[in-house]
C-alpha cells in the first residue's frame, strides 16, 4: 500500500535530513512536483540543496493545451482571468498576448483535465506555513497535495503529456529563481503568468536581458518591432513583463468591486436591521401564543396607515363559547408609557358580551414573553376594554 511521509525541513536537524536531501540530489530518482519553483528555492537557498531529475506537471499542463487542440477563443478564455476583455479582444492589444499564458492551479487543473469533477483542495491559512507545531489541516493539507499530484500524474501519462521534452525544460522552469528569491514587490517575478523561453527556445537567437524578470531572452520575446506602441518605461521588456502591469490593474479594478459588492450587501443587511427594529418598536398586528390569548395592539395611526379597521368597530358575535381562548382588544388611552405584558388561559365562554371597567387588561395565567424586542408603548399606555366570555355557572 502507497504511504505519504512528511518531512519537517524547519523542524528537523540537518543531520536527520541529509537522507531526504540524498534522494532529492540523486539524478536517478524522478521527482514529481507542482510549480516547483518555490520548492526549488528554499532547498537551493536554504540548505544548499538543489533538485534535479524533475517533472513539473504545471509545464505539462500549458503543454498539453496545444496537444489537446485549444483554440484561440479558449486562450482568450483563460487571459480574461487576468486581463480584460477589451484589452485581450481589441486588434490593436491582442497581438501583446499570443504568447502570454495564464498559469493555473493543482484543483482547477484536475477538473480542467477531468481527473476529477470539483477542485478537491482543501484551505489553510498559508501565512502560518512557519509556525511549530504545524496544525492538524497543515499536515493534512500537505499530505493531501501529494496524493492529488500522483492523480494528475498518472492522467497525464495516460494522456501521453509527458513527453521527452519536459524533464528539461522543467528543470528551467524550476531553477528560474536560482539567482535569489523573489520578493513580494517584485510584481514581474511574482504573477500567474508562464515565464517566456521556457517551452519555447531558440539557441541561435540573439539575447537581451529584460529590465523586468531580469532575464537573459532571445529577440522574439521583445516587441521589437512595434515600440511605438509601447510605453517608454516598457519598451525594453518582454511580451509578459509588459502584461503584468495590466494584470496588476485589472486585480486592483476586481478588489474594488468586491469591496464594494461587500459594502452594498452591509448595508442591505443594515437595512433590513433597522426595519425589523422599526417594525418591532412600532408594531401594529397581533401575536399569537398556542393555548393562550391573541393580543392586537393597535394606535390610530397604525390602522389608518395599514388600513386594518379599529377592533372595536367589529362587535363579536353572540352565540356559546365554544372553549376558545378569550380575545382581547384594546383602544389608545392615556397610560404610564410602560412595557406592555400580557397572558391568558383558555376558558369557556358564555357568548355573552361583557362592558370593561377601563381598567388596564389583567388576563390570569402564566406569563410568557415574547421573543424578540417588547412590544413597547412610545406615548400612552394601552388600556383596554375587554370583552371577554364569563365562565358558566
Amino acid at each position: 500500500m502507497d504511504q505519504n511521509f512528511l518531512f519537517d525541513i524547519l523542524a528537523l536537524p540537518n543531520s536527520s535530513l541529509q537522507p531526504l536531501f540524498d534522494i532529492l540530489t540523486n539524478p536517478d530518482i524522478r521527482k514529481i512536483l507542482y510549480d516547483g519553483r518555490m520548492d526549488f528555492c528554499a532547498l537551493y537557498h536554504g540548505f544548499g540543496v538543489k533538485l534535479v531529475n524533475v517533472i513539473d506537471l504545471q509545464l505539462a499542463d500549458v503543454k498539453s493545451r496545444h496537444v489537446r487542440g485549444e483554440t484561440h477563443e479558449k486562450q482568450s478564455q483563460r487571459q480574461r482571468r487576468c486581463f480584460s476583455f477589451k484589452q485581450i479582444n481589441d486588434p490593436r492589444n491582442a497581438y501583446k498576448y499570443d504568447d502570454v499564458h495564464v498559469l493555473q492551479g493543482l484543483g482547477p487543473c484536475l477538473v480542467d483535465h477531468q481527473c476529477m469533477s470539483t477542485s478537491p483542495k482543501k484551505h489553510v491559512d498559508h501565512e502560518t506555513w512557519k509556525e511549530r507545531p504545524l496544525s492538524p489541516q497543515h499536515l493534512q493539507y500537505a499530505a493531501h497535495d501529494v496524493v492529488l499530484i500522483d492523480i494528475l500524474h498518472s492522467c497525464f501519462l495516460q494522456d501521453g503529456y509527458i513527453d521527452s521534452e519536459l524533464p528539461s525544460q522543467s528543470q528551467l522552469y524550476v531553477s528560474l529563481w536560482s539567482d535569489a528569491p523573489p520578493h513580494p514587490d517584485d510584481i514581474f517575478r511574482s504573477h500567474p503568468l508562464l515565464p517566456l523561453d521556457i517551452l519555447k527556445t531558440n539557441p541561435s537567437s540573439p539575447k537581451l536581458t529584460c529590465p523586468g524578470c531580469a532575464r537573459l531572452l532571445s529577440l522574439p520575446c521583445f516587441p521589437v518591432r512595434v515600440k511605438q506602441s509601447i510605453p517608454a518605461h516598457l519598451a525594453n521588456h518582454c511580451w509578459v513583463c509588459l502584461a503584468v502591469p495590466q494584470w496588476l490593474y485589472m486585480m486592483r479594478v476586481r478588489k474594488e468591486q468586491r469591496e464594494r459588492q461587500k459594502a452594498i450587501r452591509e448595508n442591505e443587511n443594515m437595512r433590513r436591521g433597522e426595519a425589523t427594529a422599526a417594525l418591532f418598536g412600532g408594531y401594529s398586528g397581533s401575536y399569537t401564543s398556542p393555548g393562550r390569548s391573541t393580543f392586537v395592539p393597535a394606535s390610530p395611526s397604525n390602522h389608518s396607515s395599514s388600513g386594518l379597521e379599529s377592533p372595536l368597530s367589529s362587535p363579536m358575535p353572540n352565540g356559546r363559547g365554544r372553549g376558545q381562548s378569550p380575545r382581547a382588544t384594546w383602544q389608545p388611552s392615556r397610560g404610564t408609557g410602560q412595557s406592555l405584558r400580557g397572558t391568558g388561559q383558555p376558558s369557556r365562554g358564555t357568548g355573552q358580551p361583557s362592558r370593561g371597567t377601563g381598567q388596564p387588561l389583567e388576563v390570569q395565567g402564566n406569563p410568557f414573553e415574547v421573543q424578540g424586542n417588547p412590544l413597547e408603548v412610545q406615548s400612552n399606555l394601552l388600556e383596554a376594554e375587554a370583552i371577554v366570555g364569563n365562565p358558566r355557572k
